[in-house]
């Protein structure tokens, strides 16, 4: 009869048991999950880090050549206009180099995919740094915006229709074979090319500036703060 009382007893002890294992078996299970899930996480915040951080790298060469592009035009719409102003003899050969310095493109890319990967997928939050989180966003803002005022120097500082009017189609085809003396006579009778070259020299100085104060210093600071996060 005692054997018969305590059976019960032991019996929901069995099945507190079992519920006990299982309750833990699923919380194992959800452990082992979460720590999977995290190890994907973190390897995807890793890609992301080293995909950001390259293209930093890029941008910061894109910047520096810009930079050099800035000088040799800067240079060169000094150079053409000692011409005009008849206060430089150079000769055919520099005044081709000037030429193609001043119709040189300036037209930065900077390497925007990765962030915009991540701004078109909602994964934002996958860097968990919510400080450097916050950088890239303010950093890729700000370089859209510079981008978009940067493009409203581009035609003038391209392909201006003051300058290359200047140029008949065989001057720009077989340019050795020209005198440049005969180019430079039509800028001595045209002001508004004129005035385009001095102008140019204001605005490559606004452009430089807003590359060497703005576009670098920036891109240097992420880029560093996401090689320590990396570290």
């Amino acid at each position: 009869m005692g054997v018969r009382k305590h059976f019960p007893m032991r019996r929901f002890s069995y099945i507190l048991v079992d519920l006990s294992l299982t309750f833990v078996g699923v919380l194992s299970a959800l452990a082992v999950d979460n720590f999977r899930e995290s190890l994907v996480e973190n390897n995807r915040e890793k890609e992301y880090l080293i995909a950001f951080r390259d293209a930093l790298q890029s941008d910061t060469v894109t910047i520096n050549t810009e930079l050099q592009r800035c000088f040799f035009k800067l240079n060169a719409a000094s150079k053409f206009i000692d011409l005009i102003e008849r206060r430089d003899s150079s000769s055919n050969e520099k005044f081709e180099e000037a030429t193609q310095s001043i119709l040189m493109l300036i037209d930065p890319a900077y390497n925007t995919a990765t962030y915009e990967d991540l701004k078109s997928t909602g994964n934002s939050r996958i860097i968990r740094n919510g400080e450097l989180r916050n950088a890239i966003i303010s950093h890729y803002t700000y370089l859209n915006k510079l981008t978009a005022i940067q493009q409203s120097y581009i035609p003038n500082i391209s392909y201006n229709k003051f300058f290359m009017d200047q140029f008949n189609y065989d001057e720009f085809v077989l340019p050795q074979n020209q005198s440049y003396q005969k180019i430079l006579n039509r800028f001595r009778q045209d002001n508004e090319a004129q005035l385009y070259l001095k102008r140019l020299q204001k605005e490559m100085i606004v452009y430089r500036n807003s590359l060497i104060y703005s576009a670098l210093p920036r891109t240097l600071s992420l880029l560093e703060k996401v090689d320590t996060e990396l570290q």
